[in-house]
């Protein structure tokens, strides 16, 4: 397993290596559904807080997606815009339309899911590896990303600029 959410207290979801994202039942330890969409391993998920039947995919197969465990076909939108894998997605806390989507090359874009397009671009222009993980502040206007390369990145999403930067953390 590379990464998992709680969607309620009774379920929670896991990507795979094996491009599989398994929804599990809590109280007795089993998976419920098996679903099969990405076409390689799945990196990253993220559940948003605010319905916990809503959550989005990211894969190195190039694409993130959207599901909705009540439906019957429960990934509903496919996003494939990118030249490299998705490794980490988080919702914009409150706001089930705003997704980051952090990338292999160490880019973050902002979607609006409403209108299926990027509203934003950060772009890291130093050597940078890949997007680990991310955070939005509680009023959503900033974005802190964490890198490979063991830095982390503050940017506002109003002027797309990075406004600090935590150092490179040396392990001892």
């Amino acid at each position: 397993m590379t990464c998992c959410g709680f969607l309620n207290t009774e379920y929670f979801v896991s990507g795979s290596n094996d491009s599989t994202i398994n929804l599990w039942e809590v109280e007795q330890p089993r998976v419920l559904i098996k679903y099969e969409d990405h076409q390689n391993e799945v990196l990253a998920l993220d559940v948003f807080q605010m319905d916990g039947n809503v959550f989005a995919s990211g894969s190195s197969d190039l694409t993130f997606r959207i599901w909705d465990i009540r439906m019957k076909k429960a990934c509903f939108r496919v996003f494939a815009e990118n030249k490299c894998g998705v490794s980490s997605i988080k919702f914009m806390p409150e706001n089930i339309n705003t997704l980051a989507v952090g990338y292999e090359d160490a880019t973050v874009r902002i979607w609006d899911l409403r209108s299926i397009f990027a509203v934003g671009k950060l772009n890291e222009e130093e050597d940078y590896a890949g997007v680990t993980s991310m955070s939005f502040s509680k009023s959503g206007r900033l974005l802190f990303t964490a890198y490979q390369s063991n830095y982390i990145r503050v940017w506002d999403l109003l002027t797309e600029k990075s406004v600090c930067e935590f150092g490179r953390f040396e392990h001892n």
